[in-house]
């Protein structure tokens, strides 16, 4: 399948990451527990989703006063407009399970503020009744792109993502960052990745 209009594609197979939050209100994208793939670091009201090798790759805003919870990302490091890749609303203020839309940024100027549901979203999130599994989906279709598991084992991250082929995993990590920020996702494990390296790894990871 391919990716909306505006949207990088990548990992011609599936691919298996977990997420660990870091002390310093970040994450840490791994795979295979040891290997990094993303780190994502916070300053005031945005993150900065980086490579392995602190290579900025998008950065995330939120509105600070918005009652659908609204995000942009954008491009780089940048929070210029013309770098805006894309946006995300909760589909209704109120919500007994959280749903979350996305969409390209070739459509930010059509959205209504009082309803995003008025405008064909890229994907649409949606959690479980039992509030420990996420899905994201294509579009309003029933194709599911990727999948989130919120773990308790102690072999394993704080969640753990299942990306499907042709979704890319970068878009993948922004969108659960800003689900985290939703929802405050209470995590039971030790932060990254003190059960698995030791404290020592920790500031190196978190000083890099």
């Amino acid at each position: 399948m391919a990716p909306p209009v505006g949207f990088p594609s990548s990992n011609p197979d599936a691919v298996e990451l977990e997420i660990y939050r870091t002390q310093d209100k970040g994450y840490i994208v791994a795979q295979n527990r040891n290997n990094i793939v993303f780190k994502v670091r916070k300053s005031s009201n945005a993150f900065l989703l980086t490579d392995a090798d602190n290579n900025p790759i998008y950065t995330l805003s939120k509105k600070i006063v918005s009652v659908h919870a609204r995000w942009k990302v954008f491009k780089g490091d940048s929070i210029d407009p013309k770098d805006l890749l894309f946006r995300s609303a909760k589909s209704s203020a109120i919500q007994l399970t959280t749903e979350l839309n996305v969409f390209s940024a070739n459509k930010e100027a059509e959205v209504d503020p009082l309803d995003p549901e008025q405008v064909d979203y890229d994907f649409k999130i949606k959690e479980t009744a039992s509030r420990n599994n996420f899905a994201i989906y294509s579009g309003d279709s029933s194709t599911i792109v990727a999948k989130v598991k919120k773990l308790k084992s102690e072999e394993s991250g704080n969640l753990k993502v299942t990306i499907y082929p042709d979704m890319d995993s970068a878009i993948v990590t922004v969108i659960i960052v800003i689900l985290d920020q939703l929802k405050r996702i209470p995590f039971e494990l030790p932060f990254w990745p003190i059960m698995a390296v030791g404290h020592m790894v920790v500031r190196a990871v978190l000083e890099s």
